[in-house]
Formats: C-alpha cells, structure tokens, sequence
C-alpha cells in the first residue's frame, strides 16, 4: 500500500503527513523525533495501515518545509497544540497517539493539555529531563550540558558546518558512534531538517513534573530499546511507577531508534497494545 501524501491547514500551517489505510478506520498518529519528519515511519506504515487509518506527520517547521531556523513556532507546545488542533479537524473523536523521543514529549503534552482527544498514548523514550523533586526515583538532575551541546550543535549548523553539529547532537544522544554508523536515509533526513536543531537550542522545554505524570489518566504503552543508556530509561522509570495505567515493552538488541533497528518486534508490541482499546 502506498502512502498517501496529505497536507492540513491547522492554527496557519501546512501540516504536512503521508497517510495510509481506511479513512473509516481509527486514526493513528504518528509523531517523529528531532532532525526527522513523516519519512522515519517507513518500516510502521505498511504493517498498521491493515488495521488503523495512519497519519505520519511531520512537525511544524520539518521537512517538506525548507526552514532556516528564524522565526517562531519551533516549541513543544506548539507543535501539541498542532496536533490537538489536527484531531479535532478530524472530526472522528479521540485517536491513538505514538511519538518517539522529543515527539513523545509532544505527545505527552498533547495527553496533559488535551486528554479527551486522545485513546491511548504511546511513548517511545520520550526526550526531556524528569523534575529534580524526582530525585527519590533516581532521576537525574537536569544540568548544563544538554542544554550547552544543543547550543554548540546550533552554532555549528548555524555556521554552515552542518555535519559536525549533526554528529555532535546524533553521539551525544545516541552514543558515540551513533552518527559513524546511521544509515544514509536518516543523515539525508538529518540533514533536510538541520535547521531544527536551532529552533531546539531556543525552545524552552519544561521538565516532567510528578503532578503532571500523574495527571495522564488513559491507556499508555511506554516503549524503550533494551540497549538504551542515559535520561532516557530513567524518565520511563518515572513515568511507569506514576502514571496510573501504564505498560511497558522493552525491545530487544535495539536502542534509541528502536522503530528502525527491531521493527518487528516494535510494531507487534504497539499492535498488540492498541488491539485491546
């Protein structure tokens, strides 16, 4: 089945997305991490569109658009806002909500802000630092250099070195041989949406606070690559113990891009997780 491709007039944007399966069917919304847009969701497209109508967007400001990094609309919570504006264009009530890594930040504020637009939530890694109130759930305090290597990533792309600010944001959340390695399609698509990493540097992305991981009050599948190291485990570690109805599925032999490295075994765990909502 071929994608189709789609575009939304929502809040002033052209939001772009490639969509796939019965337009009678449930919809589900998948939602791309930093310097990716729609086309990351190849190997998830075809196996849910049997099932779901499935919509992968690419974010304000990513690809198809040719952003140069001026300008606003680059915020977390804007680009939930887009998508609860999105849902609601729909006209076909709440729908299932995936986001990976600072897309499942996106997500998660869609499901704080905009609860009654979703049916069940899942997040795989979401990017953000836990609040230091959870420091009695081992989280990490948040300190200066992520924020410090988002800037220096920034400047670089800013100055036209843009493969040495790619590799230094890829490493620094993949680990150091992440961008040595990375298949060409995704440093094409790295590259294509550089220019958000600027935006990235600028946002003022809150932290998870206990309050609001409490507050998520609806089915929700927490999906980590077993090989994943850093924030990322410890912030599904909260939310698994805080969030009132929470699962989790660990993937095995994949890490942060678990979606790419283990589809399988990635989409079989969403299918069998929204097959009973």
């Amino acid at each position: 089945m071929t994608p189709r491709q789609r575009s939304f007039r929502i809040n002033g944007y052209d939001l772009s997305c490639l969509e796939a399966g019965e337009a009678s069917a449930i919809p589900l919304l998948l939602v791309h991490g930093s310097l990716c847009d729609q086309r990351i969701w190849t190997a998830q497209m075809a196996a849910f569109a049997g099932h779901y109508r499935v919509l992968a967007l690419s974010l304000r400001h990513f690809w198809p658009e040719q952003w140069d990094g001026s300008g606003d609309g680059y915020e977390i919570r804007q680009h939930a806002e887009d998508i609860a504006a999105l849902i609601r264009y729909l006209d076909v009530g709440p729908v299932h909500l995936l986001g990976h890594s600072r897309g499942g930040h996106v997500c998660f504020r869609v499901a704080q802000h905009h609860p009654e637009t979703i049916r069940a939530l899942i997040l795989a890694e979401p990017g953000g630092q836990l609040d230091p109130a959870l420091a009695d759930l081992g989280a990490p305090v948040p300190g200066a250099d992520l924020g410090q290597m988002f800037e220096d990533s920034a400047n670089l792309i800013a100055r036209g070195e843009t493969e040495a600010g790619l590799e230094l944001f890829v490493t620094a959340v993949g680990g150091p041989k992440a961008w040595k390695y990375a298949g060409e399609g995704f440093k094409a698509m790295a590259r294509d949406n550089a220019a958000t990493i600027i935006g990235q540097a600028r946002e003022a992305r809150l932290t998870f606070m206990k309050a609001e991981i409490e507050s998520i009050d609806l089915p929700v599948l927490l999906i980590g690559g077993a090989l994943t190291r850093g924030h990322f485990p410890k912030v599904m570690d909260a939310m698994q113990r805080l969030m009132p109805d929470a699962e989790r599925v660990t993937i095995e032999g994949a890490g942060h891009p678990m979606y790419e490295q283990r589809p399988a075994p990635f989409n079989d765990a969403v299918l069998g997780f929204l097959a009973l909502r």
